[in-house]
């Protein structure tokens, strides 16, 4: 249940994924993110250590597609995540890429 598991309502989550047709480029991003909240002291200070662990992102291909496409999804669960918030939608206005789209989705109702 969402009550034992610490999911929305119950805390706050942030889901924030990587796509795109160029393996590389996809995991670029996402270390360009993790390096970002890294310098931003939020891993210390949120205990992100374990949740932001470059050696556990994980490259998902979607084979559906006529392209080849490549995402890396990062999850974020906290009780507090204000000042987290405030430190994304800085780097989501600074975040510029033609192969790769981020999306960030707080609190959301699906987690794929």
């Amino acid at each position: 249940n969402r009550s034992e598991l610490q999911y929305p309502p119950f805390s706050a989550m942030i889901k924030i994924d990587f796509t795109g047709t160029i393996k590389e480029q996809v995991k670029k991003s996402a270390m360009e993110f993790i390096n970002y909240i890294n310098q931003s002291g939020l891993i210390e200070m949120y205990h992100l250590e374990s949740q932001l662990n470059i050696d556990h992102l994980i490259i998902t291909k979607d084979r559906e597609k006529e392209k080849a496409s490549f995402a890396i999804k990062i999850n974020i669960q906290k009780q507090n995540i204000s000042p987290l918030k405030d430190i994304l939608f800085k780097y989501i206005l600074k975040f510029k890429s033609n192969e790769v789209k981020l999306l960030v989705d707080v609190d959301p109702t699906k987690m794929w």
